[in-house]
């Protein structure tokens, strides 16, 4: 039976090798191989050059590798330049960076558009259409480079750009849900480090809030105090400017909060002689205040007005004795003159900077006043968690802290073992970490942006690592077939 015919292929390296004299055949036989199997000419170059064979056949291997255009042996996959394998490698990340850049638009946009879940939803479908077309562009790239076969039909094509599309999605949504739950996990420490009372959040709803905005943590109150003082000087630059200009205020203007308290009191069972006391408080500010009010003056009476109705309030609210109709009737009308003088404050127009969160903002009367206010909620509330008694182990940690010192160092004496030595050191790491300092600074961690940025991509890393972690190089499946780790010697 005749034998089938095979093609020879073409090596010119093997060519070149067999018309060599006096050189050993396990050297032509290395020579052929660092021919074939150097992945770059700097290699190249040094290996060839390293071996004992004539120059002239060190310049034809070469000049046949580098000047003439073959096709590689049977099983053998062709080096990539190194600029064309850094491409091939950038071209990879396109989905990846379209889903980055999809996130973070669709989110801000979504955001921008409203609703409670505005920047989620923006933020999965930015992310989707982002990845596909990163995808799109991918594929685009690796054909021109040669480095990939182009899709045979369009239907495989689209079906890729929308495979990438949904991963980026997916991935998107995967990591919007850390940054959520991480956001949730640090505002519970911050709260558990600070701890406000139940007496002060009533007063100050938004304590926690402002402390996790300014990023202060427990043990530096003195910083709050600070952003205190200098919103408070914001608020009153602008007072100062409105009374510059001539702006003055009006005392019935500044009572119109007393007509819904007379009508309330119409349908209560009100003795005359309260009636008379509340009429006498209203002609006694009417005529008090008889000429045009200043700013300055107006936000003292309003604070004037709020001092003398906080104690009957608190007491309401602790559940102490019940005020008696007289003083709950006062507290009232000082409320309302109170509420009144707020809002004429806050139509004093004009705006100054204030650094509100790290950010430098434009606010009026009404933005620093209530700046002003959380800050002062945030800072009696950092205060407190720093006075606060300490717990036993905190009061006799300088007791015992040169012992403990003593014994993890493994001095002389020392009768404690290494792993008696690490659990000390875990439980002082531990209670470290569980006191109110280091819950709060924890839980700011945890909120900052650098930390949501993370988060929100970790899915995405942890697909790449997981990617680059089975290939080739980690000993997963190649996605080329890779060369002999020797070819036949020439004859």
């Amino acid at each position: 039976m005749p034998q089938a015919q095979t093609t020879p292929v073409q090596d010119p390296a093997r060519t070149i090798l067999e018309g060599l004299s006096g050189v050993p055949d396990n050297v032509k036989a290395l020579a052929h191989d660092t021919y074939w199997q150097s992945g770059d000419r700097q290699t190249f170059e040094t290996r060839i050059g390293a071996l004992p064979i004539p120059d002239k056949a060190k310049a034809d291997l070469w000049d046949a590798k580098y000047r003439i255009t073959h096709p590689p042996l049977p099983g053998t996959t062709p080096p990539l330049p190194k600029w064309k394998r850094w491409a091939d490698v950038a071209l990879d990340q396109l989905p990846m960076v379209g889903g980055i850049v999809g996130g973070t638009g669709g989110g801000m946009a979504g955001a921008a558009a409203g609703g409670p879940v505005g920047g989620v939803a923006g933020g999965i479908g930015g992310a989707a259409l982002g990845g596909g077309v990163g995808e799109a562009a991918r594929e685009y790239g690796k054909v021109k480079l040669g480095t990939m076969a182009p899709p045979k039909t369009t239907r495989e094509a689209l079906t890729n750009i929308g495979q990438e599309g949904a991963i980026q999605g997916a991935l998107e949504a995967g990591g919007l849900g850390i940054v959520a739950g991480a956001g949730r996990l640090g505002r519970a420490m911050v709260g558990a480090g600070v701890r406000p009372s139940q007496t002060l959040l009533e007063g100050f709803h938004d304590v926690l809030d402002t402390i996790i905005a300014e990023r202060i943590p427990v043990g530096q109150s003195g910083k709050m105090a600070a952003l205190r003082k200098q919103s408070a000087s914001v608020l009153k630059s602008l007072i100062d400017r409105a009374e510059a200009a001539g702006t003055t205020f009006a005392a019935t203007d500044v009572g119109k909060e007393l007509i819904p308290l007379i009508k309330s009191l119409r349908n209560q069972p009100v003795s005359a002689k309260d009636q008379t006391r509340l009429y006498a408080l209203i002609n006694e500010f009417l005529t008090k205040h008889r000429n045009p009010i200043t700013p300055t003056a107006l936000k003292a009476l309003k604070r004037s007005a709020q001092r003398q109705a906080a104690p009957v309030y608190k007491a309401m609210e602790k559940g102490l004795a019940a005020p008696t109709e007289r003083q709950a009737l006062t507290a009232r009308f000082h409320s309302a003159i109170a509420r009144g003088a707020r809002q004429e404050l806050e139509t004093i127009t004009g705006k100054a900077p204030l650094k509100v969160g790290g950010k430098t903002v434009k606010v009026g009367v009404k933005e620093a006043e209530k700046v002003s206010q959380s800050r002062i909620g945030a800072f009696r509330a950092l205060y407190e968690a720093e006075h606060r008694p300490p717990g036993a182990w905190a009061t006799s940690v300088p007791i015992v802290s040169g012992i403990v010192a003593s014994l993890v160092s493994g001095e002389r004496g020392s009768s404690l073992s290494a792993t008696a030595r690490d659990g000390i050191v875990t439980w002082l790491i531990a209670e470290g970490l569980t006191s109110p300092k280091g819950l709060s600074r924890t839980g700011l961690m945890l909120t900052s942006a650098t930390a949501r940025r993370l988060f929100r991509q970790f899915p995405r890393l942890h697909l790449s690592v997981i990617e680059t972690l089975s290939g080739p190089e980690f000993g997963g499946s190649p996605t080329a077939a890779p060369a002999p780790a020797t070819a036949a010697p020439p004859q």
